[in-house]
């Protein structure tokens, strides 16, 4: 009875194994045809690349307000590539304070209200209030450390 559980699990181990692993037939190791990566001491930096599959990749960062609390990387950059059906796919993009702003013939573009509404938005921003979620508790100072030897009443 022990050798047939056995036997069984190991089935089923091998099995799920077997389920979970992606078809390696339908993958290619696609070689790198060009690569380029430059980092500077001032926070800027080049990044590209080209498969020979055709995909193409570049990216260029700086580094805004340096040595200030509202340092940020801003980035940009694009990409392309084939899609499976065969549609060519190209984006350019940008990476700031507004967050991820892509730009491509495939990607949907918002209405003019929504257009509108944002620029509205962002040309009228409140200022950011601090909101601290910590609010320390005053202690009495009845109620004292003493340096390690327990407390002061």
């Amino acid at each position: 009875m022990m050798k047939s559980t056995l036997a069984l699990c190991l089935a089923l181990a091998t099995l799920t194994t077997a389920a979970v692993l992606p078809d390696q037939a339908h993958h290619e190791n696609v070689p790198i045809v060009h690569q380029e990566h430059e980092v500077s001491i001032d926070g800027t930096y080049h990044h590209s690349y080209e498969t020979a599959n055709g995909i193409v990749a570049e990216e260029h960062g700086v580094l805004k307000n340096a040595g200030t609390d509202a340092a940020a990387e801003e980035v940009q950059g694009s990409y392309s590539y084939t899609a499976p059906d065969g549609t060519p796919i190209s984006v350019k993009y940008i990476a700031n304070e507004h967050g991820f702003q892509p730009e491509g013939a495939h990607l949907p573009v918002p209405s003019e209200t929504i257009a509108r509404s944002i620029k509205y938005n962002l040309e009228h921003a409140e200022p950011e209030e601090n909101h601290q979620r910590y609010h320390p508790v005053p202690t009495h100072p009845a109620y004292t450390a003493t340096h390690g030897h327990g407390f002061h009443i």
